[in-house]
């Protein structure tokens, strides 16, 4: 009786990871706490003084790695629509020398020196930035979409002239951010410090949205899954890959904006070195967590195969229909045709001047079409109730 509980259990337990990504992920993460409980101990005066450690612990994790899971979200659409980008982490350093310099608070602040500060230089600062990330994606989108050029190739290149391109243009440049700026990372909600947190949440929930409820977001899945289907199916290829590089880039601009609001500076050798390899685990990994949707979609695929050989047999019934109908027109048509001739000569016939036995003969040649035809009519009306 105890083996065929644990079967059950372990049955109902693979059941539920295998379809449930809620299930499975928050298997994951309870792991994950065990694993940092062990680690932490329980070395403390107090439950209470333990649960602070513990908190603290994890709001340190998700806070330092809040510009990796941003950026991940990004490459979750690139990988999706059957591509990669390698240039994040480079695009980040750029991105961030530009806001950098914008909102210097030195003497060789860009708009500083246009008497713009305060939130104004920070809003026009980050959109800038922005504006930047989407612009240097789209280039990549045009390089992979257009010109054909693989993805890794594309976003390689695109990191090298990146890195060597801000280092070369900042190497005598020290710009200053402004304390103010810092709060936009650094404010700090019920004594701690989580906003890079919620604007990291913030983002996966509308990406979420994006991905599920919008016709770019399916037309990304179509594409990963099949790009000539989607083609030919008038999804606009190329368009959307634009999009997708063009969304990584906002999102890198993002992310730049709070490193910098995070630490004041930012390393242009070093900044964001390994960024791409980090995003790019967490997307396999989380992937690999929700597997779940994976066994969907093949379920949804043998319903589709499944409905498809049915329309291939309506289809193959239809044609036999059709055939049969198209015969059978012919034949009626052929019917109404000799009717009308044998009409018209046994009026010929019926007008002649005949002896009577012969006269008989020919008016019963004359009713013989009459009843072809009315035949041939009938046949034509039960043919077209048939069909």
């Amino acid at each position: 009786m105890e083996k065929t509980n644990k079967k059950g259990f372990l049955a109902w337990l693979t059941d539920n990871w295998k379809r449930k990504p809620l299930f499975s992920t928050g298997i994951a993460l309870l792991v994950m706490v065990i694993l940092q409980i062990l680690a932490l101990g329980f070395d403390y005066a107090s439950f209470g003084e333990w649960f602070a450690a513990f908190s603290r612990n994890w709001i340190n994790i998700l806070r330092n790695n809040a510009g990796v899971g941003i950026i991940a979200l990004g490459m979750t659409f690139v990988i999706i629509s059957g591509g990669i980008d390698l240039a994040v982490g480079s695009t980040m350093v750029a991105i961030g020398a530009v806001v950098m310099s914008l909102i210097d608070s030195g003497p060789a602040g860009l708009l500083a020196g246009l008497g713009i500060t305060g939130i104004p230089a920070y809003i026009i600062a980050i959109a800038i930035g922005i504006l930047l990330g989407v612009l240097l994606g789209e280039c990549t989108g045009v390089l992979v979409a257009h010109f054909g050029m693989p993805p890794f190739i594309a976003t390689l290149g695109m990191m090298k002239i990146c890195r060597s391109v801000t280092q070369q243009c900042m190497q005598k440049a020290s710009p200053t951010v402004p304390k103010a700026f810092l709060k936009i990372a650094n404010a700090r909600i019920g004594g701690e410090i989580i906003l890079p947190i919620l604007y990291w949440l913030a983002l996966a929930v509308i990406l979420h949205v994006v991905s599920k409820h919008t016709a770019f977001g399916r037309q990304v899945f179509a594409i990963g899954s099949n790009e000539r289907t989607s083609k030919l199916s008038g999804v606009n290829v190329r368009a959307v890959k634009r999009r997708v590089y063009a969304l990584m880039g906002a999102l890198v601009a993002v992310t730049a904006a709070i490193q910098i609001a995070r630490i004041g500076s930012m390393d242009y050798a070093n900044a964001g070195s390994g960024y791409e390899m980090d995003a790019i685990a967490a997307v396999i990994i989380g992937t690999l967590i929700s597997n779940a949707q994976l066994v969907m979609v093949n379920d949804q695929m043998v319903e589709l195969r499944s409905t498809l050989s049915d329309l291939q047999d309506q289809e193959t019934q239809l044609k036999a229909q059709y055939e049969l109908s198209y015969d059978l027109q012919d034949i009626e048509r052929q019917l109404l045709a000799s009717g009308e001739m044998m009409k018209a000569q046994s009026w010929q016939i019926y007008t002649l001047e005949l002896s009577e036995p012969d006269a008989v003969e020919y008016h019963q040649a004359w009713d013989l079409p009459q009843k072809l035809l009315s035949m041939a009519k009938e046949f034509s009306t039960a043919v077209r109730e048939y069909f």
